[in-house]
Order: C-alpha cells, then structure tokens, then sequence
C-alpha cells in the first residue's frame, strides 16, 4: 500500500508540482472504510464473491469501532 500511495504522490508530483501535493509522507496509516447502505433488492451475490476472492490475501488485524 505504501508503494502504491507513493506512485500516486510522485505522479501528483509530476504534474502539479512537489509543493502542491496534499498531505505529507510520513504519518500515513493504511485503513479501510466502510459503509452501510440499505437498499432493498440490490443483488449481493457479486460482492460476495468479489470479497470471498481477496479475504484469504488480508490478515486479520483487529477492529476499532468509534459512535
């Protein structure tokens, strides 16, 4: 994740300027959002399955939960 963020900010650098890049480097710390959404007839079968693809490949790291 830390390779990708910094192509990413290389590139942002490249085209806006290295003084116009948002956020600095250090400090950053890979998370993952989500969300709730209540929709009613929205198939879930594919975003099962695109999950039970990539849930093997991440560890497990804990779960904070801020109200």
């Amino acid at each position: 994740m830390a390779a990708v963020r910094r192509a990413v900010r290389n590139g942002i650098a490249d085209v806006w300027g290295a003084a116009r890049v948002p956020e600095t480097e250090d400090g950053f710390v890979p998370h993952v959002s989500l969300a709730y959404s209540r929709i009613s007839g929205m198939p879930l079968a594919p975003i099962r399955d695109v999950l039970a693809l990539w849930s093997a490949n991440i560890p497990f790291m804990g779960l904070t939960c801020e109200v």
